[in-house]
């Protein structure tokens, strides 16, 4: 009987103590952001990204600042039940002319804009641990835009602006989801010669049963081919 009462107070202990060490491997301690090296796959991932599909989605008005006017979607997900949303189905971002005294065909004005550059990718990674210092959620998002664009001889614009998720890592027991929004949009040129800029908005939270943690960042793009 002796015996018996032991065993089950020790059972016992060893539950609450299990308990105890397993909420807090699921309290988060820190959040790092880094950047990171572009893997050579995703270069070529915004540069068939624009080949593919940025003619074809304009998308709907989102902003319009002097003679510049925002095309695209102003919020989406990019990481969504724990799982990145595929790039070929993420929306692409424009800033584009605004013509005055025209119907603005925005297909036909991309169609008939030149001096493109090379797409260009920044990637950055962010990484989750708890209060045992063990990585608990990580993943790599990286920002595609391509700049320089000109219509008319004249302007620098962007287009193909976009985020995409990967290498992501949750540990059992997290929640996790990421999402893009369009902040504004800037003219860093003149009216007769705009310079287009973008700001960007990455949002991501994870949650457990016993912490929440939401954290951001915004990144800027210009028609230079700027990213800050």
């Amino acid at each position: 009987m002796f015996k018996s009462l032991v065993f089950s107070l020790l059972l016992t202990m060893s539950s609450l103590a299990y308990s105890d060490a397993s909420l807090e491997d699921l309290t988060i301690s820190s959040v790092k952001i880094t950047e990171v090296e572009t893997p050579s796959d995703l270069d070529s991932v915004s540069i068939d990204y624009f080949d593919k599909n940025v003619v074809s989605e304009i998308g709907q008005v989102i902003g319009v600042v002097d003679s510049l006017i925002a095309l695209g979607k102003k919020i989406y997900p990019i990481i969504e039940a724990g799982k990145p949303v595929l790039s070929s189905e993420l929306p692409v971002t424009h800033v584009l002319p605004k013509l005055e005294n025209e119907v603005n065909d925005f297909d036909l004005t991309l169609s008939m804009m030149e001096n493109w550059q090379m797409p260009k990718s920044r990637s950055y990674k962010v990484v989750y641990e708890n209060i045992y210092g063990m990585e608990v959620i990580s993943f790599t998002f990286t920002v595609h835009f391509q700049y320089g664009g000109s219509y008319d001889g004249k302007g620098k614009y962007l287009t193909g602006v976009f985020v995409s998720a990967t290498e992501l890592f949750v540990a059992w027991g997290f929640e996790f989801s990421a999402s893009t929004e369009v902040v504004s949009i800037t003219n860093h040129g003149t009216l007769a010669n705009p310079v287009a800029g973008l700001s960007l908005k990455l949002s991501w939270a994870a949650k457990t049963i016993v912490t929440e943690s939401q954290s951001s960042k915004v990144f800027h793009v210009t028609g230079n081919g700027l990213i800050k």
